[in-house]
């Protein structure tokens, strides 16, 4: 059972079967071969990386999630921001920010919202493989340092800071689930603010996936 004191650094508390079980029974605007796509990278890439799968795909989860406007129903990797071309597994470089001229630079970290026909700031990413490989190089660069990490990790870390960079400060200072909200983080920063119940909601989802 997860909880918001978990490690991010930990074996697998489950198997992708179990993750595609769980997506599957609460819907989503993907694919049933994308998701199985999508859930592999999760088990190719955070295993080797020294980091829980399972807990990494429920950040992933509780951060695309979003309501149906016709059925009403919550929907998994449903967000604006996880969809086709974007593909963000979870905020990354999401700010909030809008404008309604293209940007001059940075196209990455801007893309075209139809929808209301305007710019909203965030990372896009050309294929899932590359999307999860970044969340997954971030958590690491939140749980541990360079020097503690390993070359694999490294390298990892090293990707995810070449599509956003990361605040020194901030550097190992969430080795649980828990650190990853701004209220619990010791800088008053992380990866959801205020993020006062971010490790709590990521541990349910996780046990929920464990469970299956």
């Amino acid at each position: 059972m997860a909880t918001q004191a978990s490690p991010i650094l930990a074996a697998s508390s489950a198997s992708p079967e179990q993750a595609i079980a769980y997506i599957t029974a609460r819907g989503t605007p993907y694919s049933p071969a994308s998701i199985i796509t999508i859930v592999g990278h999760y088990w190719d890439f955070a295993p080797p990386a020294g980091i829980d799968p399972a807990l990494a795909l429920a950040q992933c989860i509780h951060e695309t999630s979003d309501q149906d406007p016709v059925s009403r129903k919550w929907l998994v990797l449903a967000s604006w921001w996880s969809q086709r071309p974007r593909r963000n597994p979870a905020g990354l470089g999401v700010t909030g920010r809008t404008q309604a001229t293209s940007p001059t630079s940075m196209q990455h970290t801007w893309a075209f919202d139809e929808r209301g026909g305007i710019w909203r700031h965030g990372l896009s990413f050309p294929s899932w493989e590359l999307a999860v490989r970044a969340q997954l190089g971030r958590l690491l660069a939140y749980a541990m340092r360079d020097q503690d990490a390993t070359s694999a990790q490294r390298a990892l870390i090293d990707e995810a800071l070449g599509w956003r960079p990361f605040p020194a400060e901030l550097r190992s200072t969430a080795s649980t689930l828990r650190h990853l909200g701004a209220k619990h983080n010791p800088t008053g920063q992380g990866w959801a603010s205020p993020g006062d119940t971010y490790g709590e909601k990521i541990a349910e989802i996780a046990t929920a996936i464990a469970r299956q």
